[in-house]
């Protein structure tokens, strides 16, 4: 079978980050491996050793690493072992890794990765002598996704710089309340089946989800949301390709301007592979 990848590049002008004094940090974003017996396991070591090629600062993952009770932590979780990055890979548990049992999901990430799980924690990174702040969600039902938010936001020094990590989308009007400049989020799946060059019209959007893939403005917080990189219910996608998100954060005035956190320009390079 051939599967198509999308490697998306965005450039993000994020304002606050004028205080790290540095021209831009190179973040990956990805979302929803799904491990467990419908994953690939070849598809999920090409992704992963695509985005360590990349070469990045930091790698952001969005929820989802498992699919279900069913999964095999100690066959898959060593996998994840293969994918770092210079600052660290940081993740926060999604929709399905609550359903697998959180508890046990978090403990088998520890085991078999150096990744930093964030349960409603705030991380800070170290980035040319200044400091960039991880706030990353733990993983709610629809209704209750933004509960922690305003608190975490809280937690972080005035006037410096944070990026969001949530795997629902919805949490948006909350993080545009409490001022966040960036979230990153997916358990869409971009809707895992749309008409072939139709991509609106797709199942998340039917499902009246809101946030499909892609970049949505509310006030000044930019939201992105990753197409993930499996699958859940059945091993398919239709229209909607496998993503892997280059997120280039930089200064005022590097790119052009526009709504805090919102200058977002995209490239694709879609790659097919064999499976």
């Amino acid at each position: 079978m051939r599967d198509e990848w999308d490697v998306a590049c965005a450039a993000l002008n994020l304002r606050r980050l004028r205080v790290l004094g540095v021209a831009a940090v190179r973040l990956v974003h990805v979302s929803d491996l799904h491990l467990g017996p419908l994953a690939d396991r070849a598809a999920l070591r090409e992704a992963l050793d695509r985005v360590a090629a990349l070469a990045p600062d930091l790698v952001c993952v969005t929820g989802d690493l498992v699919d279900s009770p069913a999964t095999d932590l100690d066959a898959w979780m060593p996998e994840l072992a293969r994918l770092t990055a210079r600052h660290g890979v940081f993740a926060v548990l999604g929709n399905h890794d609550r359903r697998a049992g959180a508890d046990r999901v978090a403990a088998a990430l520890a085991r078999w990765s150096g990744w930093r799980l964030l349960r409603d924690e705030v991380a800070t990174i170290g980035v040319a002598g200044s400091r960039l702040h991880l706030v990353g969600l733990e993983e709610r039902p629809e209704g209750r996704a933004a509960d922690a938010l305003p608190d975490l936001v809280a937690r972080v020094p005035g006037g410096e710089p944070f990026v969001v990590l949530a795997h629902r989308p919805s949490v948006l009007p909350v993080a545009a309340a409490v001022g966040v400049p960036l979230v990153l989020a997916g358990h869409t799946h971009g809707g895992q089946l749309a008409v072939p060059g139709v991509p609106q019209l797709n199942l998340a959007r039917l499902l009246q989800m809101g946030f499909e893939a892609g970049c949505y403005v509310r006030d000044r917080t930019l939201l992105h949301v990753n197409r993930g990189l499996g699958t859940s219910g059945q091993r398919v996608r239709i229209g909607v390709p496998r993503e892997i998100s280059v997120l280039t954060l930089t200064l005022a005035g590097v790119v052009e301007p526009g709504v805090e956190g919102a200058a977002c320009r995209r490239r694709s390079h879609i790659f097919a592979s064999s499976t």
